[in-house]
């Protein structure tokens, strides 16, 4: 029971992923119910890792369905404000690669890490937890900012932001690249571990 709360929790997240979208798309002016639902995605990301953790129903399967729901939430969302001209594409080709990335090198270090083939495993670090959250958040401001600052000078505090976005999401895949080279060489020699820590949901 307490297993099907938390994957509800998500699964109410993709649901109000796709009525933000629409709420962007075809009731520009309903800011209110916009920033609501937003509400509502942001408090769901929070409270499903938490009450896992807090029930003891953590899995992998959950990790990667919550995941799934934020990569989710960012494409549509994304997609719906870029269409709005609220912000720019390249953000998203930032978005995609990152989730590329991720799944690629989750996959590879997380079944080093088990001593197993590549395997759908999430691996996180630091900096890319960083770059998730303002990549999350970032239609919030992107939206205060299209509704009350409707200027050239609004544009310079939200490209800042999407810079930063952009420059959380390169370091972590430097760093990650790096953590692969690594493991690489010593697998070759030792057949070590890799000592990134696995986050189950």
């Amino acid at each position: 029971m307490k297993k099907r709360i938390v994957n509800l929790l998500t699964l109410l997240r993709i649901i109000c992923s796709v009525l933000f979208g629409y709420l962007v798309l075809f009731f520009p002016d309903q800011t209110k119910g916009q920033f609501l639902v937003l509400l509502i995605i942001f408090a769901s990301d929070i409270m499903d890792g938490r009450l896992a953790r807090k029930w003891n129903v953590t899995s992998r399967g959950g990790a990667v369905f919550d995941v799934t729901a934020d990569m989710f939430f960012v494409t549509v969302s994304f997609a719906a404000l870029i269409f709005r001209g609220i912000i720019p594409l390249w953000i998203m080709g930032v978005a995609a690669g990152k989730f590329i990335e991720f799944g690629i090198t989750s996959s590879i270090l997380g079944g080093a890490a088990d001593n197993r083939l590549p395997q759908l495993t999430l691996v996180f670090d630091t900096f890319g937890k960083l770059s998730a959250i303002l990549l999350m958040s970032l239609p919030l401001p992107a939206l205060i900012i299209h509704q009350y600052i409707p200027s050239a000078a609004g544009n310079i505090p939200l490209i800042g932001y999407m810079c930063l976005i952009t420059l959380m999401a390169g370091v972590s895949s430097f760093y990650r690249m790096g953590k692969l080279r690594k493991q690489s060489e010593l697998s070759s020699r030792t057949g070590g571990k890799v000592l990134f820590k696995q986050n189950p949901q």
